[in-house]
């Protein structure tokens, strides 16, 4: 059976609200246990078969300080056998060369922990001029703007989360 562990930092709430969502989509198919980054120590996240990290973008394409605080406290694990899905949220017309950063930043922190990666999302739909969460002319993960386009984000979620479990279907029983 599946372990999901959903972690976020947030600054503003927004990251927050997105967590929230998406635990509630997700508890459709198995428990999602929640974490704020900011309150979390010392874990170990190879006790969850299913990792999400969500992270907003902060200034001008920085990693938001709880997480940074975190990934320098905490020793790499080994996450060989785990899924890790990421999300961030970013403002595409407020800084479109630095779109979703943050996870870019966040992917590239894990990126040596030989995870399974599940959760790219299409860069269609979506009006930038640079990210480093894009790989392959796709998003490491799901890419929100909560700014200018909330509206999309439900949606965008739901359809997310299906492509998630299907992924993680070939390593896990959800």
């Amino acid at each position: 059976m599946i372990t999901v562990g959903l972690f976020y930092g947030s600054s503003s709430g927004k990251t927050e609200k997105i967590a929230g969502l998406i635990k509630e989509s997700f508890s459709k198919y198995a428990e999602v246990e929640v974490f704020d980054i900011a309150e979390v120590n010392q874990v170990d996240l190879t006790k969850y078969s299913l990792l999400i990290f969500g992270v907003p973008t902060w200034g001008i394409g920085r990693l938001q300080d709880d997480w940074l605080r975190f990934i320098v406290n905490n020793p790499q694990a080994d996450l060989s056998r785990t899924c890790i899905a990421f999300f961030g949220l970013g403002d595409q017309d407020g800084y479109p060369n630095t779109y979703n950063d943050g996870m870019g930043i966040l992917y590239e922190a894990y990126k040596s922990g030989r995870f399974i990666h599940v959760g790219r999302w299409p860069v269609e739909d979506y009006i930038f001029e640079a990210s480093k969460a894009v790989e392959n002319n796709q998003f490491i993960g799901l890419a929100l703007d909560e700014d200018n386009e909330p509206g999309k984000s439900k949606e965008r979620i739901e359809t997310w989360i299906k492509q998630v479990i299907q992924e993680s279907r070939k390593y896990f029983v959800i």
